[in-house]
């Protein structure tokens, strides 16, 4: 049943919305309500998303959407803009953020399977990643868990890089 105490006026989207406090109170509301909400108005909500304008939680029946006018509208025009230019390499070739991560990621190791690696490519795939992470994960653009996963091969390969730099200066 929707509840109706937690309808709020959102400025940035400019009609009425329910507002959670918490992502995880989000979640926990969309798992025993989708279906009656469908029943109720047509549509299903698939996911949580912060909303900067509430400083909050809402729901939407839209999975996640990283065109440019999308991003602007949830982030701000500076914002939303940054977040686009970084990810619009990854998307752009037919994939999601996360295939085009896996991809960058194949990229970096390809380059470090090397016995004489090329440390100018590899700082620059290093640092690209790097800011792919920090916008992934402060936007929460994909899925926690396969994030942390990622992030957690991607560490790996930072500490291959520093190994085979530090064997290149000892040679």
């Amino acid at each position: 049943m929707k509840p109706t105490k937690n309808h709020y006026y959102c400025p940035g989207c400019k009609y009425q919305k329910m507002l959670f406090g918490s992502k995880k109170e989000a979640i926990r509301f969309l798992k025993y309500n989708a279906e009656a909400i469908e029943e109720e108005t047509g549509k299903r909500p698939v996911r949580a998303y912060y909303c900067c304008h509430c400083c909050g939680w809402h729901l939407t029946s839209k999975p996640n959407s990283y065109g440019r006018t999308d991003l602007i509208k949830r982030f701000g025009p500076e914002l939303g803009q940054k977040i686009y230019e970084i990810i619009f390499l990854l998307i752009s070739k037919g994939t999601t953020i996360t295939g085009g991560m896996s991809r960058k990621l194949k990229e970096l190791k390809h380059n470090l399977k090397y016995e004489v690696i090329n440390t100018i490519r590899c700082k620059s795939l290093i640092n690209e990643l790097f800011d792919i992470f920090e916008v992934v994960i402060g936007a929460q653009l994909e899925d926690r868990h396969t994030i942390e996963l990622l992030f957690s091969k991607f560490s790996y390969l930072c500490s291959v890089f520093t190994m085979k730099k530090q064997q290149a200066a000892i040679a």
